[in-house]
């Protein structure tokens, strides 16, 4: 019996919220946006009230402008000459380019399952011979390569 009551309780909440958020979403399309729509005249620092006007927002909880800036701009990867490649070629600062693009591996160095040596002897070169050779074509290890990714190298 509570099993039931209990699923027949949860079912209604999940109905309510379900039609909540369809209201929510009905408001938006009423007054021209998206739930998401970024086109908004509001500006930086404002927050629509419920007829859509802009209301500002306290300046203690406004992000900084550098907050503001990695939002609107999403990290770019830089671009770097195999020479600056080359300077990093120590443990505590291991580049290394495979297939063009440029990864840090310094923190990758002391979690490699196949040891620190293996990453090591890729700090400061062009490792492509040696990735593709030891993983090309695994997932696993392309998708974790990927996560060092700093930026590309320069033709």
């Amino acid at each position: 019996m509570n099993k039931t009551l209990f699923a027949i309780i949860g079912l209604l909440v999940l109905i309510g919220i379900g039609f909540g958020g369809m209201e929510i979403a009905r408001r938006s399309s009423s007054q021209g946006a998206t739930p998401l729509d970024t086109s908004s005249s509001a500006s930086v620092g404002s927050v629509p009230d419920e007829q859509g006007a802009a209301t500002e927002t306290p300046e203690s909880v406004q992000p900084s402008t550098s907050d503001t800036a990695v939002a609107e701009n999403p990290a770019q990867p830089g671009t770097y000459t195999m020479t600056e490649v080359r300077t990093h070629n120590t443990a505590s600062s291991c580049w290394s380019v495979v297939q063009g693009v440029v990864y840090d591996l310094t923190s990758w160095i002391s979690k490699h399952p196949g040891g620190a040596k293996a990453i090591k002897q890729l700090c400061g070169t062009d490792g492509t011979d040696k990735f593709v050779g030891k993983h090309g074509g695994m997932e696993k290890q392309e998708m974790t390569l990927a996560s060092f990714k700093i930026g590309i190298l320069a033709q």
